[in-house]
């Protein structure tokens, strides 16, 4: 199973806005990379607005030109855009693609680990899967080899622990690479990152052209013992001592003992942060504590998760920001076109079909984006 290379999203609820001040006609500049418009505002010329991520680390990842770079907070390109790929920065460490090679960048544009994987992951634990010659193995932040690449397939470090395996060989290790819960005892599972102690687990056939009965979602512990037993239509890693399930097309949240604690009631659901989750009910959004109390009632045709202590959410088709009180604090006022989160402190919008914006939390312009197309 080899590992998909894409771009990092999300998380988060794909939303945009139409700020009606904006101008409507843009100026002619020509395309180069950081070229301003004479404006109020500086305007970066970009491939498409929706190519420019949100800020991770004081930075965003940018496509210039069919290339991929980084801007800083003010728009400035900061590192420049040639790179075929590049994902957002994680512990000072950028993950990008050159000469069709992945390696890592810090945030100079300087290798720290050179371009010459065939694929990689971002680190979990200090440890990065790395692919070389169709094999899987893990480096750590200096690029050397902690775990040889001798996998058919690896997934990231968590909770300690990382699924891999060889052709139908599967099995969870630990970061000096030796076998934790051996293939003999993941038969007929299909198994998930650790995550506080835990494992969600199918037990029986995923595949209903195999089996018409499909399987049932359980935990294992780092024995690979079955500590909750395989009953719900699927299973989510614990957060904060609760773990979201599906049972009978509703959500729910049990704790590590498989107790149901919050009914499951809820149309869809996200796992806790921070002590609330975010829940639909009644085709309406809105959020709960962990004994299943609404904390912010379910009001909202649609929301988003917190993202630096305010959540998006659409009233009367328009949308704007609350924080955790439920207190609407950057105003409803944007359409649903393109990605509306705070992250590092502004949230990517979108002004029309040519131009987008980086906004503050007072909703103000910081620069603005413009397309090529």
């Amino acid at each position: 199973m080899k590992i998909n290379k894409k771009l990092a999203f999300l998380f988060t609820v794909f939303l945009g806005l139409n700020i009606t001040a904006c101008s409507q006609q843009a100026v002619q500049t020509p395309i180069v990379q950081n070229s301003f418009q004479n404006s109020s505002k500086n305007v970066l010329i970009v491939d498409d607005i929706y190519r420019v991520h949100a800020f991770k680390e004081n930075l965003a990842v940018v496509a210039i030109n069919n290339k991929w770079g980084f801007i800083d907070k003010t728009g400035k390109l900061v590192i420049p855009a040639k790179y075929e790929a590049a994902f957002d920065f994680s512990d000072n460490l950028a993950r990008v693609e050159f000469n069709n090679k992945w390696g890592f960048i810090n945030k100079k544009g300087d290798w720290v680990i050179p371009a010459k994987y065939d694929s990689a992951h971002e680190f979990h634990e200090d440890l990065a899967v790395a692919e070389i010659n169709k094999k899987y193995g893990f480096i750590n932040k200096k690029g050397e080899w902690i775990i040889p690449a001798q996998y058919s397939f690896a997934h990231d470090f968590s909770d300690g622990l990382a699924h891999v395996g060889n052709g139908a060989d599967a099995y969870y290790i630990d970061k000096k690479g030796k076998t934790i819960i051996s293939e003999s005892l993941l038969k007929f599972m299909v198994n998930s990152k650790f995550s506080e102690g835990l494992a969600a687990t199918c037990v029986g056939s995923p595949d209903i052209y195999i089996s018409k009965k499909p399987c049932k979602y359980g935990y294992i512990n780092k024995k690979g013992k079955l500590v909750i037993p395989a009953k719900y239509d699927f299973a989510y890693d614990f957060h904060e001592n609760l773990a979201l399930v599906r049972i009978n097309n509703k959500h729910g949240f049990i704790n590590k003992k498989g107790e149901l604690v919050i009914p499951a009631k809820y149309d869809k659901a996200h796992s806790f942060e921070d002590g609330l989750a975010l829940v639909q009910f009644d085709n309406k959004w809105g959020f709960i504590n962990k004994k299943g109390e609404w904390i912010i009632p379910a009001r909202y045709n649609s929301a988003g998760t917190f993202s630096d202590d305010l959540a998006t959410v659409e009233i009367n088709g328009k949308l704007g920001s609350i924080n955790k009180s439920g207190k609407l604090v950057v105003p409803a006022q944007f359409n649903k076109e393109s990605g509306f989160a705070f992250s590092n402190g502004l949230a990517r919008t979108k002004l029309n079909d040519k131009q987008g914006a980086f906004v503050n939390k007072a909703g103000e312009t910081v620069f603005i984006l413009e397309t090529r197309r």
